[in-house]
């Protein structure tokens, strides 16, 4: 708990110096995302929005910690956002 306690409070810390941000290496969420899994102990987690993968490597990371789990990542194929024809 120790561990989760600490990520949210960076967490916070970087919304009150305004340095979140939701793109890819604004914020570095990984370290919140492998404690939430280490205090939590999920059999499975559904990720949907994979981009560079960090995210999935954090994921597993603390599955792997955690000797249990499965990781079921889905995302668009490339162009599929663009593409007006996609559904």
């Amino acid at each position: 708990m120790d561990q989760l306690n600490g990520a949210l409070r960076r967490a916070r810390q970087g919304l009150s110096t305004g340095q979140l941000r939701a793109q890819v290496g604004m914020f570095n969420y990984g370290p919140l995302l492998y404690a939430i899994v280490r205090c939590t102990h999920p059999h499975v987690i559904v990720e949907t929005g994979v981009a560079a993968g960090i995210s999935s490597a954090y994921l597993l990371k603390a599955l792997d910690a955690e000797g249990q789990g499965r990781l079921y990542s889905v995302d668009l194929p490339d162009g599929a956002v663009s593409d007006p024809t996609y559904v």
